[in-house]
This record gives structure tokens, sequence and C-alpha cells, in this order.
């Protein structure tokens, strides 16, 4: 009885082929987060910076705009590539 409890619950008992995979799967979804994540909030710098400045508004909005594109395309990107 605690043999099986003991053996279930040991790494080398459930181990499959598939972890290495997962780990890099889960490390690189990390990865994507983190872009997202961090050229939005870049984005809404430039956005904020059109409403408080009255310099060089339309710069500031191309840039806002080219980071919201790379966002859209990394988030395009991630999810067709998981229903392949």
């Amino acid at each position: 009885m605690f043999g099986h409890e003991a053996r279930s619950f040991s790494t080398a008992a459930n181990s499959t082929p598939f972890d290495g995979v997962t780990s890099a799967g889960q490390l690189l979804g990390a990865v994507t987060m983190f872009l997202i994540g961090w050229w939005s909030y870049q984005a809404a710098e430039k956005f904020a910076s059109v409403a408080s400045t009255d310099t060089a508004d339309q710069r500031l909005l191309m840039d806002g705009f080219s980071l919201l594109r790379r966002v859209f395309l990394l988030q395009g990107v991630s999810s067709s590539s998981c229903w392949r």
C-alpha cells in the first residue's frame, strides 16, 4: 500500500518523453506574454505622451501604433501555432 503511493509521487514514475517539450513550451509562452506586456506598456506611455504634450504628436502616435502592431502580430502568430 505505501510502496505504491510513494512510487506515484516519484518523478521517474511520472516522467514522459514530452516533459522537455512542455518546459520549452512554457518558457516560450512566458517570453511571449512578457513581450506582449512590455510592448503594451510602452505603447500606453506613447499615447499618454500624446495627451500630455504639445510636441511631436505624430511621431508619438506612429511609435505607439507600431508597438501595438507588434503586440497583435505576436498574438496572431502565437495563437495560430497553438491550433496546428
